[in-house]
């Protein structure tokens, strides 16, 4: 996707990377997935932090994925989810506040890198720098550490100890080897003392106890919870994450104002603009100065019809443009290029067409540079399934377990999404079972052994909106997960 970042070299684009803090530059005309093309650009340009603040969660999840297929998930944090300053009780630690923690502590030390997060971000509570350093535990090999005390903070932060380390918040003991699973991380760590020293660190798989890489160092918060002696300890910004030299990227001007008006830090969100060069983008007409305008528009409405898209794309080619589709996985791109091109007799009038393979949120065009960028799921209207802003697949603790409720929405890695009915007990082969219930679409049952609850996760959709329940035995989910 990096080819299409040329879409921005603009010569008022390109002074305006030179402008100093507190000025304004106004933008208008980034439609779709333009919006995250362009704070890669602006990362790409400036080599500085660039913080992305987006109107709402859903956006700053497209313009994690949009952004992240050109400058790659290592190089984009997704500050999402609100941080409370109360004390997390040892039964319930929230998974986005583990995740969220992990990613504020990668802030401190994310030089050149791109911070994405709702504007509602900047008024939620967080942990100070101070306190996230204060709860930081760093360990590399030949450091001289007393096991006992590093034992302790764990204990006092809300691990629990076990015979062997099973999922997040966990740790075990065995003679010279603490095993322990740090919020945030994808596996446990086993940390092997020799004395006092630390003779060596690695990552390891949980289940099979095997070794996956060694390490030279680790760092990972203490706590998976504010203790109680820290309720009236100084309460954080995320702002005060940012670098000195940050680049700010406001995706919905008009939301940033609307929450100025709401805010009762109005005066503390007005000082954070005036510290560091801003792009303001707007679908509306701003309120004075001199604009950028990049000139997008959201792709052509195909409804489904090949035939549509076909003349479409023959009447774009013949006057020049520049034309790219991108497919979500590989089997979408070979149907679109059988679609397209034929399987016998191939469409040679659409051979100039380009067909990638990536997750980007919608598609654009560009009247003025005659280059448009089609998605496949937009042009047959199908649903884009946003990529998680995270690593991996989560299953679900011992802990999230216990806390679900009948009726919460969950999502089997293997058969999609279905809706919690409770644990029941059920006899197999003569013996019985302790398995969680689970409804699809249809009425059909689900039973997943409690072995087996990492295949399991609870869903994280769009708030307020209930997902559609996937059904047993059709290749719809593993389509959409491909």
């Amino acid at each position: 996707m990096k080819s299409l970042l040329h879409v921005f070299n603009r010569p008022e684009f390109e002074a305006a990377l030179s402008l100093e803090k507190g000025t304004r530059v106004l933008l208008a005309g980034l439609a779709g997935a333009m919006k995250g093309l362009f704070v890669a650009r602006l990362l790409h340009d400036t080599g500085k932090q660039v913080v992305a603040l987006t109107a709402s969660p859903f956006e700053a999840r497209e313009l994690w994925t949009d952004a992240s297929n050109v400058l790659g998930e290592e190089n984009v944090i997704y500050v999402g989810s609100e941080h409370p300053h109360v004390a997390k009780s040892l039964e319930a630690p929230d998974s986005s506040f583990v995740e969220n923690v992990e990613n504020l502590r990668r802030l401190l030390g994310a030089p050149g890198k791109l911070v994405v997060m709702p504007q509602e971000m900047l008024i939620a509570p967080v942990p100070s720098p101070g306190e996230l350093h204060r709860h930081t535990i760093a360990v590399h090999t030949g450091d001289s550490l007393d096991m006992t005390d590093l034992i302790h903070r764990l204990d006092r932060g809300g691990y629990d100890r076990k015979e062997f380390v099973e999922t997040t918040g966990d740790y075990a003991v065995r003679g010279g080897i603490l095993d322990v699973f740090p919020a945030g991380f994808e596996n446990p760590v086993r940390i092997e003392f020799f004395g006092d020293d630390v003779d060596s660190i690695r990552e390891f798989d949980a289940l099979s106890q095997r070794s996956i890489r060694n390490l030279d160092h680790i760092s990972f918060m203490d706590s998976l919870y504010l203790q109680e002696e820290d309720r009236d300890f100084a309460v954080g910004r995320v702002s005060d994450f940012f670098h000195s030299d940050a680049v700010l990227f406001i995706e919905e001007a008009m939301r940033f104002n609307e929450l100025l008006d709401e805010s009762d830090e109005r005066e503390r969100l007005e000082e954070i603009r005036s510290r560091f060069p801003v792009f303001e983008h707007s679908i509306l007409p701003h309120d004075g100065g001199p604009i950028i305008d990049f000139g997008g528009e959201l792709q052509p409405a195909f409804n489904g019809s090949v035939k549509f898209l076909r003349e479409d794309l023959r009447n774009k080619l013949a006057e020049g443009w520049s034309l790219t589709i991108v497919a979500d996985s590989k089997p979408q791109a070979t149907r679109l290029r059988d679609l397209l091109f034929g399987e016998d007799e191939p469409d040679t009038e659409l051979s100039g067409v380009r067909i990638v393979i990536a997750l980007l949120s919608r598609g654009f065009m560009i009247p003025d540079l005659k280059t448009a960028c089609y998605t496949e799921h937009d042009v047959f209207n199908r649903k884009h399934v946003q990529k998680r802003a995270h690593r991996g697949f989560k299953g679900l603790s011992l802990r999230e377990m216990r806390q679900l409720k009948p009726g919460d929405y969950v999502v089997h890695v293997d058969k999609g999404v279905g809706k919690f009915l409770g644990f029941e007990t059920i006899a197999v082969g003569g013996g019985k079972q302790e398995t969680i219930k689970i409804a699809f679409d249809g009425g059909d049952m689900l039973y997943v052994n409690l072995n087996y609850i990492n295949r399991i996760s609870k869903y994280s959709g769009q708030e307020g909106k209930e997902p559609k329940l996937s059904k047993l035995g059709s290749a719809e989910w593993a389509r959409l997960k491909a």
